[in-house]
């Protein structure tokens, strides 16, 4: 079911603009399973059906743009990418409409996020209470996180560096409602090439 037929307004934003230093390769780009990690987190909110979908690019942004040749999704380029994640985070939220309900911030390199979860997630969100829902596996919280728009103002004015918006998590932690995963796609994290060897072997690749 999409989320507009839950009577809620979601955007999907997808931060890709980093430079992705420690793996020493642009990471949307690198290909698992047949298709770029990118194009996984794509297709994902394209099955979902979003409101909207915004790519974040930065670093490699024609190649990032390249990659999502194909997919309901727009592209916003961050120039301020050097500065860490949070400008990302920032210019995807600045790129949304303002008749968004809520947003749900996904990074790129995680493949192992699907469908079903997205749906629960949304599902469980309530702006007046459950306003921040973020997944978890076994006691560790992990990605994509869907803020209500009333928390927008506080993403935009006081996430700083690469810091992202956990920090704002802690402080609304009444407002906060948890989604358990399944597995622990919800905890990837791609950052250098041990990682990415030990993801692709658990793929069989």
């Amino acid at each position: 079911m999409p989320p507009d037929a839950l009577g809620v307004r979601v955007a999907a934003v997808i931060l890709a603009a980093g430079r992705s230093s420690r793996m020493g390769a642009h990471k949307p780009a690198l290909e698992l399973d047949g298709k770029p990690l990118l194009r996984h987190v794509l297709d994902a909110a394209d099955a979902v059906g979003f409101a909207d979908v915004v790519v974040v690019a930065g670093a490699c942004a024609d190649q990032t743009r390249a990659l999502c040749a194909g997919a309901t999704a727009r592209v916003a380029v961050n120039a301020r990418f050097a500065e860490g994640l949070s400008t990302s985070l920032q210019t995807g939220l600045r790129a949304l409409a303002d008749d968004m309900d809520a947003a749900m911030i996904f990074l790129a390199d995680m493949p192992d996020v699907g469908p079903a979860l997205i749906r629960r997630m949304i599902a469980a969100f309530d702006p007046a209470a459950r306003a921040i829902v973020v997944p978890t596996h076994e006691g560790r919280r992990g990605h994509p996180v869907l803020w209500a728009r009333a928390f927008f103002p506080a993403l935009l004015s006081r996430t700083t560096g690469d810091c992202g918006a956990r920090r704002l998590i802690g402080e609304f932690a009444r407002r906060v409602h948890e989604i358990e995963a399944d597995d622990a796609g919800v905890l990837t994290d791609l950052d250098t090439p041990q990682d990415w060897a030990r993801r692709r072997f658990s793929a069989g690749v």
